[in-house]
């Protein structure tokens, strides 16, 4: 079965676009599955920017504001793939697309045709720490069934795991959750793997873009 992977957070700055990014050079160079990627957001097209996936933005604003009914025109392009699909929204639509997705029973819709939702979500410390779990919350009971990946990202500093695990038990959420926790690349003692891992988001490079950068400035 085909599976729709669809990133929704609430809250901007978090990490949505590079989690995604990062999940859809898995599925290229790991798996050798390249998905078909789609980019909603209408103020950002970060994961657009990713050139090698070949992301199609998809404007889901009208005027300049959100028309949350142009998400069926990103339905249409996931039902016309047939390859695994990631999406990646923007918080400003979170609540509206989030509710019109789950009015339209999106879940039941896919797998009618073929395909598994799969639900992925951004966790970060310090101060939006609790936006952000938040969100997670509302993603989840507003989908009662479909699996829901939550990437810890460290960009704020480490996240406290054993606090983290017992809120998701207290929301009943720990047969549906599975953790992905990055590694902190980055700060004063970052490695030279972590420079340049950070060095690759910042320009948005593909690991195979990124080679042949360096082969090109190996024969210069």
């Amino acid at each position: 079965m085909l599976k729709v992977h669809i990133m929704l957070q609430a809250k901007g700055g978090v990490g949505k676009s590079t989690c995604v990014a990062l999940f859809a050079q898995y599925l290229k160079d790991h798996l050798g599955r390249p998905a078909f990627c789609l980019d909603t957001d209408p103020s950002n097209q970060t994961f657009t920017a990713w050139g090698s996936f070949g992301a199609k933005h998809i404007n889901i604003a009208v005027d300049g504001d959100l028309e949350k009914a142009r998400f069926d025109l990103v339905a249409d392009e996931i039902l016309g793939s047939d390859r695994d699909v990631l999406v990646d929204t923007g918080s400003g639509g979170f609540i509206p697309i989030t509710s019109y997705m789950a009015a339209n029973n999106l879940p039941r819709v896919l797998h009618r045709k073929g395909r598994a939702l799969i639900l992925h979500t951004v966790i970060v410390a310090g101060q939006p720490y609790r936006d952000t779990v938040s969100a997670m919350r509302f993603v989840a009971e507003t989908f009662q069934g479909p699996p829901v990946v939550v990437w810890l990202n460290p960009i704020n500093g480490r996240i406290d795991r054993e606090a983290f695990d017992k809120e998701v038990s207290i929301f009943g959420l720990a047969d549906r959750v599975t953790v992905v926790e990055l590694p902190d690349f980055g700060g004063p003692q970052a490695t030279t793997c972590g420079r340049d891992f950070s060095s690759l988001l910042k320009e948005c490079l593909t690991t195979d873009r990124s080679r042949a950068a360096r082969a090109s400035e190996a024969r210069a």
